[in-house]
């Protein structure tokens, strides 16, 4: 297969660090535009979102400026919703990316939902997305090189037996399963707003830093290159935090 790169942007969140208004110097579209800039010039292959793409899930005008500096990204891009973007205002927006399925240069992959997964929205709506996250996993291609999987909630932070939290996925451990089924290769997440690389049973999960705000503890905003090789892929850092020279 011909290597190729995308990048996984995560945590876009605008809002969530706009002291000065959404379109202030030191705000979350000031990082996301940074990303764009780099993007455009490194001619990766496409870009995907890992969700939280706005801060507060029903605001127009976040939405607006999302779309404004994505609408500049100059190859395809795809995404999944986070829980930040679980209203109307962004779900029936036909511009905005929740789920989606690709084939490109001989690997698959696909986004779902993690909100419904999770079973937040209801049992319903979380019957409804896992039977599609399963259609998805069985119409791979038999002969995909690497099979990818993006979510915004990480399957878990430090183990799976940990407790279920607000910052993983209560059922991972029927979510492993099925992706060793279907010998999914990696699994792209946002969330936590910082970087972890774990692997298990094969199974490698990266949570990238978000371009918006840390969380937990200080963490430079940042998203992640992945460059695909017949037999690996790999992962670069990119920061987009804007350093005071005062």
């Amino acid at each position: 297969m011909d290597p190729f790169t995308f990048a996984f942007i995560t945590d876009v969140q605008i809002g969530a660090g706009s002291p000065n208004g959404l379109r202030g110097e030191d705000s979350d579209k000031l990082r996301f535009d940074r990303a764009v800039d780099f993007v455009n010039k490194a001619g990766v292959d496409f870009v995907i979102f890992g969700g939280d793409q706005i801060n507060v899930e029903d605001s127009e005008e976040q939405l607006d400026v999302f779309l404004e500096s994505a609408g500049r990204i100059e190859m395809p891009w795809y995404g999944v919703a986070g829980n930040h973007d679980q209203s109307p205002t962004y779900l029936e927006h036909e511009d905005v990316p929740v789920r989606f399925t690709l084939n490109h240069k001989g690997c698959y992959f696909v986004g779902y939902d993690a909100w419904s997964v999770r079973g937040n929205a209801g049992p319903e709506p979380q019957k409804k997305e896992i039977s599609w996250l399963t259609e998805q996993l069985r119409a791979a291609p038999a002969d995909a090189r690497f099979r990818f999987v993006v979510t915004h909630w990480p399957l878990f932070m430090h183990h799976p037996d940990e407790e279920d939290s607000y910052w993983n996925m209560p059922n991972r451990h029927e979510l492993l399963e099925l992706f060793k089924e279907h010998n999914v290769d990696c699994i792209l997440s946002g969330h936590l707003h910082h970087d972890i690389d774990t692997v298990w049973s094969g199974l490698r999960m990266i949570s990238a830093a978000a371009t918006s705000v840390p969380l937990h503890y200080p963490e430079e905003m940042a998203f992640k290159l992945v460059t695909v090789f017949d037999h690996g892929f790999s992962m670069r850092r990119v920061s987009v935090a804007v350093v005071d020279t005062n």
